[in-house]
């Protein structure tokens, strides 16, 4: 791109080396670090020479690699000292005493390569400043390999050089987080000269720029030029100059029309999560459903945010209960995992849905993601809210943690499996209508279903309009929404109707931005399912070890006794006791059902309790604990 090389020269480069890299698979490994260089130098220290700083990113981010006993000792070190720290998945230690190994190799492999100085001035992140590139030879690209990336120390440089605008290109947006932070810490309020042909950018009106902009160029799944000319169309309106000469052939700029835009909007709706918040001190957050993030000054916890409606995510519009547009439980979910991924706390222990979310405004509504301090365990807690007006309201709470399933995903590769019985699926969504459940087109992804024994499999299809959007998903809830509808259909065996999710227990996400879905749904107990999902391939996509799914009482309907209900609140009632009422044997009326032993365990209970609250042997002080067994399992036949 600079003009350093031969495009058969940067192959070279990247082929060879990347070829020369398996041999040091299995030997070694990455883990990233929140934490400052100063600080990391003097941790690292004590390993001597196996493990090494392999980048350094950002002001608190930065990548550690070497031996693997070394990197154990210090994710133990860090989880005791409250550091985030969290292992790279891969095999292998780039920037470390290993690539040494391969030295050699890299120096004959590379040595044809021809490098010649650059049309465009190059700024290294090896020597952290200029570099002429006639220089970067086979040697050149070792130490590349070799030594630490400055990325930090060299936006730094380059910002105090007055450059401004800074676009990563690449497969997917990785550093543009490091990137802003490390300009954030570098000055919040500071502006620079519009001197240098390379920092192009937005202008305040004395001439000097108004904000550093940081700008991705492709997205993981969207590599066409219809995303990169959309990232160019970004920095455009954020007031990077644009040669569209150059990207529309033949075309000529016209001046805007001079008369006011009045009572008509000419411009496209905003997603609700593209707002630069960067200004405000806040980090982008790179989800659909949630536009910011902030770290609490006080502690380590997290606020994700962001809004919602049916104008900016219309898509939502599709998934209604009863006629009303209602917030998925699947998308709470997606919520949670995202938060988790944020702290390094990718699974989820459990989560409850506690209160509905309607969307039945088109004003929308505000959301925030909080994630607590992590306990003795590194376990932390997690809870999502929805704002209308003045006050927040909780719909789930839950925990998230860092620790691995037990297992992986069911193996599907033979699909479907053999001797599973088809499922007609023939008006199934009508089927569905009738039952309450008014899924629009985004959300009528069950395509097929069969039973398997007990279990049930299907195929899940996300439609194609938020599936154009699935790669900014960890999982979409419409495509995770569509893997329950068997549970609703009645292919798992009759249930209540109107179920809806109510607690998420044991998630473990493996792969993100799936469109398309094989799933099993496995029965645990009366109201519970597991849920194991993979690719088209086979591979592991999530699993659920239990969700279990509660119907949802008419008072939760929108509008459904509100001004009645509106009269009542709920409070504590003393209720007097008396002898008579204490030597009362007889059974309450009604109770001829319960099985005798169990009819019998309960008036001894009751006697018990009312003895207790008539003060008998020194009852009725402190708190009365009755301890049951097997009454309501929460997952599987846990006492």
């Amino acid at each position: 791109v600079a003009g350093a090389l031969s495009l058969d020269d940067a192959a070279r480069v990247v082929a060879l080396r990347s070829r020369a890299i398996v041999a040091l698979a299995g030997q070694g490994g990455m883990v990233s670090v929140s934490l400052a260089a100063s600080e990391l130098e003097q941790l690292v220290v004590r390993w001597d020479g196996r493990i090494s700083i392999a980048a350094l990113n950002g002001p608190n981010t930065a990548v550690i690699s070497g031996d693997v006993t070394a990197l154990d000792e210090l994710l133990a070190v860090c989880e005791n000292d409250g550091v985030r720290a969290k292992r790279v998945p891969v095999d292998y230690a780039s920037h470390s005493a290993h690539v040494e190994m391969i030295e050699p190799e890299l120096l004959d492999v590379l040595a044809p390569i021809e490098p010649r100085t650059s049309e465009v001035p190059f700024f290294s992140t090896v020597t952290g400043d200029w570099f002429d590139t006639a220089a970067a030879g086979a040697d050149y690209w070792y130490r590349n390999l070799r030594n630490t990336v400055r990325l930090e120390e060299s936006i730094r440089s380059l910002q105090g050089q007055g450059h401004d605008v800074f676009v990563e290109v690449s497969a997917h947006p990785v550093l543009t987080m490091s990137i802003e932070e490390t300009l954030e810490a570098a000055t919040a309020a500071r502006t620079t000269p519009s001197t240098s042909a390379a920092g192009a950018g937005a202008e305040a009106g004395d001439g000097t720029r108004a904000a550093a902009i940081v700008l991705p160029s492709l997205r993981r799944d969207e590599g066409g030029m219809d995303k990169f000319l959309a990232s160019v169309a970004e920095g455009h309106v954020r007031g990077v100059d644009v040669d569209w000469s150059t990207v529309i052939g033949g075309g000529r700029m016209v001046e805007l029309p001079t008369y006011a835009f009045n009572n008509r909007r000419y411009w496209l709706e905003e997603s609700g999560t593209g707002a630069d918040v960067a200004s405000a001190g806040l980090s982008g957050s790179d989800h659909p459903l949630l536009g910011a993030s902030v770290e609490l000054g006080d502690g380590d916890e997290m606020v994700l945010s962001g809004r919602i409606s049916l104008r900016t995510h219309p898509w939502l519009a599709d998934h209604a209960i009863e006629g009303a547009a209602l917030l998925p439980g699947t998308a709470f979910l997606e919520l949670a995992i995202h938060a988790g991924d944020q702290v390094g706390c990718g699974h989820i222990d459990d989560l409850t849905l506690e209160t509905p979310l309607w969307l039945t405004e088109p004003t929308g509504v505000a959301l925030q993601v909080v994630v607590r301090e992590a306990d003795d365990q590194g376990s932390r807690p997690v809870s999502v809210y929805s704002r209308r007006g003045e006050s927040w309201v909780r719909h789930a709470s839950g925990t998230l943690s860092d620790r691995l399933p037990e297992e992986d995903a069911r193996d599907e590769t033979a699909w479907p499996p053999r001797g599973a019985a088809p499922v007609d699926l023939t008006d199934a969504y009508d089927l569905l209508a009738d039952r309450g459940y008014d899924y629009g087109p985004q959300f009528q992804g069950m395509t097929a279903v069969w039973r398997d024994g007990s279990d049930v499999v299907a195929e899940i299809t996300l439609p194609s309009r938020p599936a154009a959007d699935a790669s900014r998903f960890g999982l979409h809830p419409a495509l995770l929404d569509a893997a329950l509808h068997p549970i609703v259909l009645g292919a798992l065996g009759e249930r209540e109707s109107g179920l809806l999710p109510f607690n998420w227990g044991g998630v473990t996400l493996y792969a993100s931005g799936a469109k398309e879905l094989r799933v099993r749904l496995s029965p645990r107990g009366a109201a519970g399912v597991a849920l194991t999902a993979t690719d088209t391939t086979g591979l592991p996509v999530a699993t659920v070890e239990n969700l279990t799914l509660r119907p949802m009482a008419p008072a939760g309907l929108p509008g459904a006794g509100d001004a009645a209900q509106s009269l009542y609140e709920v409070q504590w009632v003393p209720i007097s006791v008396g002898a008579d009422d204490a030597d009362d044997d007889a059974a309450p009326e009604g109770s001829y059902h319960l099985h005798e032993a169990t009819g019998e365990d309960l008036f001894t209970t009751l006697e018990s309790v009312r003895g207790w609250l008539l003060g008998e042997g020194g009852g009725g002080v402190g708190r009365l604990v009755v301890v049951t067994r097997g009454a309501v399992a929460a997952g599987g036949d846990g006492d």
